[in-house]
């Protein structure tokens, strides 16, 4: 249905749903729909999608499900930025067509995760409050939804994706989805596929070691930042939320600012890499006709409003969860916001069937096609990948990378 020229997938008009979210080719000859998907009638959310068909095998490919990380990305950040079929050209502003998108193999889904996240948006301050499980009981009601839409999609291998604090999303979905015991609600999950990963909780971040191996201070700072790292891990425990977002804002955040970086994704780069989005949307009426969101304005204010879910753990979780679905967790070499070496550690402390296997592994080159793209772990349904030359974000620089990486795993060649 059309609101204010929004448009909502109705589940119970699913082909006039699929007429009205339709969106006219930009570059590519690539069927996409795009809109909205209510999660509450109770209190008007809305989460905001873009599904693109594959443009090589639409109707037998698996369906990525892509949710932006990072507390307010919209996903539309991942769809322009690391692995969309269109792109913006940061000096020309002009969008083109990318060569490594995720859909010229698979079905993708970008999703927001939760609203005043993007063009997703509520109609009261029920969701600002929203907890994790919540979250995660919405996305995966917003997945029920879209497949009403589109059941042709229904019994494709579903993989879920995304970065950073997604994580955390992402496990909770999937736990979500193992205690339905209805063959017709659950979700066809096959894989969980984390970059840069958050699911742990904010007892113990070892960001002392990681600035000081990267020479962001000397030794004598590194001691210094560990005693308040400890003290954010006292706050952490004594659910004192208030507390430890301030010290990690002090202790941590306000560091990194003062040697003189503006960013945890990239230890390559002083400055943010440009944000190619907001320009965009907040200028071009013809964009936000295209994708069917009206004048709904574009906004990051979750990334305030729902902090404290980064100090929350969901990895009590994973043990049941990867006894049914296979995770991929991968870090870019050079990611300041969550180091290969925090994901380690992670990943150490973390008891599941092949824990023992995994750390008697040998990690192994990354090689495709005779490139060295990386090194990689893999023991039972758990694998992780290094990937050379590449930050936070890993497909801002390493597109190609990233779509082998996706596609090595839905295919188990992490073998």
């Amino acid at each position: 249905m059309v609101v204010a020229e929004k448009v909502i997938l109705d589940p119970d008009n699913p082909e006039e749903s699929q007429k009205l979210s339709y969106v006219e080719p930009v570059l590519v000859n690539l069927p996409s729909y795009a809109g909205y998907i209510n999660v509450s009638e109770k209190y008007g959310a809305h989460l905001f999608f873009w599904f693109f068909k594959s443009e090589s095998s639409a109707a037998d490919a698996p369906l990525i499900v892509w949710l932006q990380g990072q507390q307010g990305l919209s996903c539309l950040t991942g769809l322009f930025e690391e692995h969309g079929p269109i792109y913006v050209d940061l000096k020309t502003y002009k969008i083109k067509k990318r060569k490594q998108a995720w859909t010229k193999q698979y079905n993708v889904l970008y999703l927001d995760p939760t609203t005043f996240c993007g063009f997703s948006y509520s109609l009261s301050n029920y969701p600002k409050l929203s907890s994790l499980d919540e979250i995660g009981i919405r996305i995966r009601y917003a997945l029920q939804q879209f497949l009403l839409v589109f059941p042709e999609m229904q019994k494709h291998p579903m993989y879920l994706t995304g970065e950073f604090d997604s994580g955390k999303y992402i496990t909770l979905v999937a736990k979500e989805n193992l205690a339905d015991e209805n063959p017709q609600t659950r979700l066809n999950i096959h894989g969980l596929m984390i970059g840069g990963g958050f699911t742990f909780d904010f007892e113990n971040p070892n960001y002392d070691d990681t600035f000081h191996e990267y020479g962001l201070l000397d030794s004598c700072e590194r001691d210094h930042m560990a005693q308040n790292i400890r003290l954010i891990g006292s706050y952490v425990r004594g659910n004192d939320t208030e507390s430890a977002l301030t010290a990690i804002g002090s202790v941590i955040t306000k560091k990194l600012y003062d040697r003189g970086f503006e960013t945890f994704l990239d230890a390559r780069y002083t400055n943010p890499l440009k944000f190619s989005l907001a320009s965009i949307i907040s200028s071009k009426s013809s964009f936000r006709k295209m994708v069917h969101v009206g004048d709904q304005p574009f906004q990051n204010e979750m990334r305030f409003l729902t902090a404290n879910t980064l100090l929350r753990s969901t990895s009590q979780y994973l043990p049941d969860v990867l006894k049914h679905y296979k995770l991929l967790l991968y870090n870019g070499q050079f990611d300041l916001l969550a180091p290969y070496a925090h994901t380690e550690e992670f990943l150490a402390k973390l008891e599941w069937d092949a824990c023992t296997d995994f750390y008697e592994t040998k990690r192994k080159m990354w090689m495709v096609h005779g490139h060295f793209l990386g090194y990689w772990t893999s023991a039972g349904n758990v694998t992780h990948v290094l990937v050379r030359n590449a930050g936070h974000m890993v497909g801002r620089t390493q597109p190609e990378a990233l779509f082998q990486l996706l596609d090595q795993f839905v295919n188990d060649k992490f073998k």
